[in-house]
């Protein structure tokens, strides 16, 4: 099978307001590397957007989701639960300060990701879900939920 180009992300990009084109290109690449749990190469793409727009709180965001444990990698290292959780609070706090506008759903991915990542949160040791875990996916789901569009 051949690698999939990442200029695939030209159709479905997660559109950052006002961001340059450098910028949202790292973006989405750094998305889709995350998604296809390439989250080292992720890491490295949403440093270098961050470089960039040090202000965009979903970049912020994007680097802490790549950080946190998934289904390949539980949040084992201390470290890199340290980076995930200041990635977090950057986040939230570029949010707060009103860096820019943001979506409800983005708005929804931020508070959701403060949970996953508080400051009481400890690296994994024999459960792949910690509770920080399920209280951010009742958070996305409660969220999003209320902002849904109902479907005509």
């Amino acid at each position: 099978s051949y690698p999939l180009p990442l200029d695939a992300t030209a159709g479905s990009s997660w559109q950052l307001p006002s961001a340059a084109q450098a910028v949202q290109r790292l973006f989405d690449e750094g998305i889709l590397l995350s998604a296809a749990f390439n989250h080292d190469e992720a890491l490295r793409s949403l440093r270098a957007a961050a470089g960039l727009a040090p202000d965009e709180p979903m970049i912020q965001w994007a680097i802490a989701q790549a950080y946190g444990g998934n289904l390949n990698r539980p949040l084992t290292q201390r470290s890199r639960l340290q980076a995930a959780q200041a990635a977090a609070q950057r986040s939230t706090a570029l949010a707060a300060a009103g860096s820019r506008s943001l979506t409800a759903e983005e708005a929804v991915l931020i508070e959701a990701l403060a949970l996953r990542f508080s400051r009481n949160r400890s690296v994994a040791t024999k459960t792949w879900v910690s509770r920080e875990d399920v209280s951010y996916f009742r958070a996305l789901r409660s969220g999003l939920s209320k902002i849904a569009t109902p479907s005509a």
